[in-house]
């Protein structure tokens, strides 16, 4: 009786772990920014919005814009101020054709993280805008949210920065043998940066797919950083959409991302697709990038 009574005891501990392990395999923990304080997520920085509280101008020109709050409450809960370093994030503001992605020259009054009514206005950036811009105006991360980790692992000692760039569906250019990644050229709101390959960051993957089919003169497509034509992907003459080109740090060899080019980032670079044998006459490709960039102490 003592042995039934115990297997019955230990049937019912097993079951009530059992339950438990699948509660918790229903409650995953999502947009989390930052781990253990030393690795920061760069994707979980790119989703906040800040509403123009003032200021503005009625006609393109440099500015200053004063804004509703002076710092952002991430999906995880915390409270970041993103303008509060000397490296300021780029900003995308506007809607429609005002649309534009710039990066504010000076901030002022943007170092608190409080909440309180009387914050409204005080943080004020300048920049040099093509539109007019002012109340009611929405302003989001220009970067991905990249700088602005890289702003609160610095406030925090340092650590570790993820980051995951993706130039969204990329016309090939049909008056070059060239296309350069910038936001305009994707008409997207919000995105990577215009230097795609961020200085002292270490490179983890690159892979392109073509999503329109490239014709013309073009007879093959590499991934480039605007110096080293093939710095990511070798000639790849699959020009039809759906065709895949990939790399990572355990394919690179002579030649691509070699000791020579190398996949740690000296210098900020472009994302640049080249086409052998001539300009294409139609095509577009979507490149994907992820890496990591070492963050010192302010």
């Amino acid at each position: 009786m003592k042995l039934r009574n115990l297997i019955i005891g230990l049937a019912v501990c097993l079951a009530s772990l059992v339950a438990s392990a699948q509660l918790n395999l229903t409650s995953p923990v999502t947009n989390q920014s930052s781990f253990s304080g030393e690795f920061y997520d760069a994707p979980a920085y790119g989703a906040w919005q800040i509403a123009v509280f003032g200021l503005g101008s009625t006609a393109g020109g440099t500015y200053s814009i004063s804004l509703y709050a002076p710092a952002i409450t991430l999906a995880d809960g915390r409270r970041v101020a993103i303008f509060g370093n000397s490296t300021l994030p780029a900003i995308t503001i506007g809607s429609g054709a005002t649309t534009e992605t710039v990066t504010p020259s000076s901030a002022t009054g943007c170092g608190a993280v409080n909440t309180n009514a009387a914050a409204q206005g005080s943080c004020v950036l300048t920049a040099t805008f093509a539109n007019a811009h002012g109340k009611g105006d929405i302003i989001v991360s220009g970067d991905s949210g990249y700088q602005e980790a890289v702003n609160d692992a610095a406030n925090n000692g340092g650590g570790n920065v993820f980051w995951y760039f993706d130039t969204g569906v990329l016309a090939l250019a049909t008056g070059a043998t060239t296309t350069t990644y910038s936001q305009a050229t994707t008409g997207a709101t919000t995105g990577a940066p215009s230097n795609f390959f961020p200085i002292g960051s270490y490179v983890l993957g690159v892979t392109g797919r073509v999503t329109t089919t490239i014709t013309s003169a073009c007879t093959g497509w590499e991934i480039g950083d605007g110096t080293t034509a093939a710095r990511w992907t070798a000639n790849n003459t699959g020009l039809t959409a759906g065709t895949v080109a990939t790399n990572t740090g355990a394919a690179w060899t002579t030649g691509i991302a070699s000791t020579t080019t190398g996949y740690s980032m000296a210098a900020n670079k472009s994302m640049v697709i080249t086409c052998a044998g001539g300009n294409p006459g139609a095509g577009a490709v979507r490149v994907k990038a992820w890496g990591y960039t070492p963050v010192g102490s302010n």
